[in-house]
C-alpha cells in the first residue's frame, strides 16, 4: 500500500488479497524487556502484524499476526519479554515464525547500509534489484 499511494504515512500497510485480509504492519522495539505496538483506536483491517526487534533494531526475535477481532479494546498491545512466567499470555496462540521476516528485514537493512530516512522509492529499488 505504501508504494501505491507513495507514502509511508497510509492508514493502512498492506492491501486486501492476502489470505489475513488487510493488514496493519507495526515495528516494535524493546522498552524494559517488552515490546509495544500502537495501532490506534481505529481498527479499519483485518489482522494485525507484529514484528518484535532487538534493542539494536537488527534482529527480529518475534512476530505475532493477530485478528482483529481477537484484539482488546485499547490502541496498543504489550508483549511480555519474559515468558518464562506461569500464566502464558493470550496473545501467544496467534505467534508465528519471524525467521522469514527477519531474512527479509536483514536483506532490506543490508541494502539500506543504515541510512537514517529512505523512501518509496529505496524500497521500490530494492523489490526490483536484480
Amino acid at each position: 500500500m505504501s508504494i501505491e499511494t507513495d507514502t509511508f504515512n497510509g492508514q493502512l500497510d498492506l492491501s486486501a488479497g492476502h489470505e489475513d485480509g488487510i493488514m496493519q504492519v507495526k515495528l516494535a522495539e524493546p522498552h524494559y524487556g517488552d515490546w509495544h505496538a500502537n495501532y490506534g483506536i481505529w481498527h479499519n483491517f483485518d489482522t494485525l502484524l507484529v514484528l518484535c526487534r532487538s534493542k539494536d533494531k537488527k534482529i527480529v526475535k518475534r512476530g505475532y499476526s493477530i485478528p482483529v477481532e481477537r484484539l482488546r479494546c485499547g490502541r496498543g498491545i504489550t508483549f511480555v519479554g519474559d515468558l518464562s512466567i506461569e500464566k502464558i499470555p493470550w496473545y501467544e496462540e496467534f505467534r508465528i515464525d519471524e525467521v522469514p521476516y527477519d531474512v527479509v528485514h536483514d536483506d532490506l537493512m543490508s541494502f539500506l547500509k543504515n541510512k537514517s530516512y529512505f523512501s518509496i522509492d529505496d524500497i521500490i529499488e530494492w523489490i526490483n534489484r536484480s
